[in-house]
């Protein structure tokens, strides 16, 4: 039976988890309730007999159908945050992660289409890593009241007034879960004070891309195109001939640069050139 989605399957065969041991057994017979059967879904009682099992390897664990639960160690995952969480989405903060069944602690980086994209229609059940997008400091929200939330002049953010229709984040867990793809992932702040007036879930989303290798940095997060705006402002002070700036930087020290915003780079990232752009590779957090 596929616990982690529900469908009925035939007794083929099963897959106990005991992380980190995975046993692939076939299953001789299933009964519920002293009455055979040939199915099962999730959320029924079944007692099921296994040969050449050693019930000592299953203490508690996931039973379903093999290679259908897979073991992740990060995930790309859809991001809405629950209004009544007054606090803001950070970058790299760590968050209580429940998908599946099962609580961890999770470090986010977020991230969102290119601004020319904002308006598009958001993608509930899939992911698309051919597309690029834009690296964010934070969870962008159109709520004003929110502190810290509004959309700035900072490296990443989006233009003052606009927020993308969906945003996503890179879930980096403190241990592999064992989970099926598009789980309903909850993220809370469970160490809040319980007795403050406040909501400690903080947002909520879909599953939709997981990592399964142990070195997806080095592996995977090539893959996903995130990049990241940055620029540079200096003060014309003087003009010498029509192809010569004097650039008065930082101490009052005059440099002779042609331009005054140019992309930097991020570390971890490689520059893009003229568009101002950087990709990841890999892309550090």
């Amino acid at each position: 039976m596929d616990v982690g989605t529900g469908a009925p399957t035939q007794p083929a065969g099963l897959t106990p988890l005991s992380s980190p041991r995975q046993v692939v057994k076939k299953v001789k017979s299933m009964q519920m309730f002293h009455t055979p059967v040939t199915s099962a879904m999730q959320g029924d009682r079944l007692g099921i007999c296994v040969t050449q099992f050693d019930p000592k390897l299953l203490e508690r664990g996931l039973v379903c159908t093999p290679e259908s639960l897979p073991t992740l160690h990060a995930a790309i995952i859809s991001v809405e945050k629950i209004p009544y969480f007054r606090g803001p989405l950070l970058t790299k903060a760590k968050f209580h992660v429940t998908l599946g069944h099962e609580t961890v602690m999770g470090r986010l980086l977020f991230f969102s289409p290119e601004p020319q994209r904002f308006d598009q229609e958001p993608q509930v059940d899939a992911f698309d890593l051919a597309q690029e997008y834009l690296f964010q400091e934070r969870y962008l929200s159109g709520d004003p009241a929110t502190e810290g939330d509004r959309a700035d002049g900072r490296a990443g953010q989006a233009p003052e007034g606009r927020c993308p229709r969906q945003q996503w984040a890179l879930v980096e867990f403190e241990r592999p879960v064992t989970c099926p793809r598009l789980s309903l992932v909850i993220g809370s702040r469970l160490d809040a004070d319980i007795h403050a007036n406040s909501c400690r879930l903080a947002f909520h989303g879909r599953l939709l891309h997981g990592l399964q290798d142990k070195g997806y940095a080095e592996s995977a997060l090539p893959a996903l195109r995130v990049y990241k705006l940055k620029y540079k402002q200096g003060l014309v002070e003087r003009v010498s001939t029509a192809s010569s700036l004097g650039l008065l930087g930082e101490g009052g020290r005059v440099h002779g640069a042609p331009t005054v915003s140019a992309a930097t780079e991020v570390p971890g990232m490689e520059p893009r050139g003229a568009d101002h752009r950087a990709t990841s590779r890999p892309l550090n957090v």
